[in-house]
């Protein structure tokens, strides 16, 4: 079998509030420029505002993920013009939720009770290093248990957590 075989894919879940970030930032710098234009009457001020708000958007354009893969001897976080980051699983320590990791769940709340989206559904994979790699795919019960699946095939020392 192939290494490079993909067992499972899936896409990155974003909410609407990890939208408006990426879509309010920039609203806010050309907005900042057309306010400070108004008030200094300095064309360059404009020009800061809508290069800021064009570089920011592409900096998160180029930057955000596309796809999660589960392969067969490792996890790849696949980017835009086939960019990609490969985890091998025989460095992974451990793989979970956040809160099984001891991420304080308090912190994580609305004053309504309900976990904060960026956190109820991430999977957090924890290198032997020490240092996370934070999945938030859009199936994460399905994602989870097609990695834990495929540790387990590689019958690799991983502490498989929960969710």
């Amino acid at each position: 079998m192939d290494a490079q075989e993909i067992i499972y894919q899936d896409k990155p879940k974003h909410d609407s509030g990890v939208k408006s970030v990426y879509i309010g930032i920039p609203i806010f710098l050309i907005a900042l420029g057309l306010w400070v234009f108004s008030v200094e009457k300095e064309l360059w001020l404009i020009l800061v505002g809508f290069v800021g708000a064009i570089f920011y958007a592409l900096l998160f354009w180029f930057g955000m993920n596309r796809n999660y893969m589960i392969m067969r001897d490792r996890l790849r976080v696949a980017f835009r013009f086939g960019y990609h980051v490969d985890t091998l699983y025989k460095n992974i320590d451990s793989i979970g939720s956040l809160n099984r990791f001891g991420f304080s769940s308090s912190s994580l709340r609305r004053p309504s009770g309900t976990i904060m989206y960026p956190f109820r559904n991430v999977i957090a994979v924890k290198n032997q290093k020490g240092s996370f790699l934070f999945l938030s795919p859009k199936n994460v019960n399905v994602f989870y248990e097609q990695l834990s699946s495929q540790v387990r095939v590689n019958n690799v020392n991983i502490k498989l957590l929960g969710l």
